[in-house]
């Protein structure tokens, strides 16, 4: 579960409230989490959609109040937004309808937003906040400046300090910038590969379940040949042992056998002993 924090503030109250917005709904994903009933899948879905289009939206409003404000990191915070929402969100929500939103499923894309938005509200939201914080000082102390660069004709270095030295500070805001901006980057490029491995060991293992069952079938297709040539060699020999006779019924209603070809009916007569003692029988000429 998420918890808002004082940190997290970034002093624009439009975009504090967007964040919490956020949170909110992630912590409503959590508890729908434990929830094991049929409309369990439907209400996830419908949350998640819900985060996906605030999470737009808020990029969208976010994005115009840097323009407004003339945020001069404007083009390489807008690249991190296009990432999450051309990459990493259809990413996520493609493992979701892969695995029909299971409780494992929707649990990665609550960790890999949660960790995304966390850092990136302290690592790069901030900076919009000092933006500014930065404009309204400009504002206050532009007169003032333009008449000392005007009275000063060269720059007044404190002994000892050189342009290097002067010039460290913003050096290392700008490394801090590159590394915060690589965080999430590495992170989203950390869980995209995670789950693409997770996806190729379930493709290996469906593609071993599939061979094992076209091997079982297989052999039970051999087991199946293998009876119909019994069933076969049975028909053959019952035609060998009656001569290939065959019962018909007549247009007139009468019972009777159809003779092979060449075979004709010589005589008929009773059969003395055995089993059809006294029956009476015909007798069969072979050709």
């Amino acid at each position: 579960m998420l918890q808002w924090q004082e940190r997290f503030c970034i002093g624009v109250e439009s975009i504090d409230k967007a964040h919490q917005e956020l949170f909110r709904i992630i912590n409503k994903l959590h508890s729908i989490m434990g929830i094991e009933n049929s409309n369990r899948k439907w209400t996830a879905v419908e949350a998640l959609k819900y985060v996906r289009n605030y999470t737009l939206k808020h990029f969208d409003d976010e994005e115009a109040y840097m323009r407004s404000i003339g945020f001069k990191g404007y083009e390489a915070h807008k690249a991190i937004h296009t990432n999450m929402r051309e990459k990493v969100i259809p990413h996520l929500e493609a493992h979701l309808a892969r695995e029909d939103y299971s409780v494992q499923s929707i649990g990665l894309f609550l960790t890999v937003f949660e960790k995304w938005l966390t850092q990136h509200i302290v690592g790069h939201d901030r900076d919009i906040m000092q933006k500014a914080v930065s404009n309204v000082e400009e504002q206050a102390t532009g007169e003032k400046a333009e008449e000392k660069k005007s009275v000063t004709e060269q720059p007044v270095r404190a002994p000892g300090k050189t342009k290097s030295s002067a010039a460290s500070p913003a050096a290392s805001r700008g490394r801090n910038r590159i590394f915060w901006l690589l965080v999430p980057l590495l992170l989203v490029g950390a869980v995209y590969g995670a789950v693409e491995l997770k996806n190729r060991i379930d493709r290996m293992d469906r593609l071993t379940g599939l061979k094992a069952s076209i091997q079982e079938r297989e052999a039970a297709l051999a087991k199946l040949e293998a009876a119909i040539r019994t069933e076969q060699a049975v028909l053959a020999e019952l035609k060998a042992e009656t001569w290939g006779l065959r019962f018909t019924t007549f247009p007139d209603g009468a019972k009777g056998i159809i003779l092979p070809e060449g075979m004709a009916c010589e005589c008929r007569g009773k059969v003395e002993g055995g089993e059809y003692g006294n029956s009476e029988g015909i007798i069969l000429k072979r050709p």
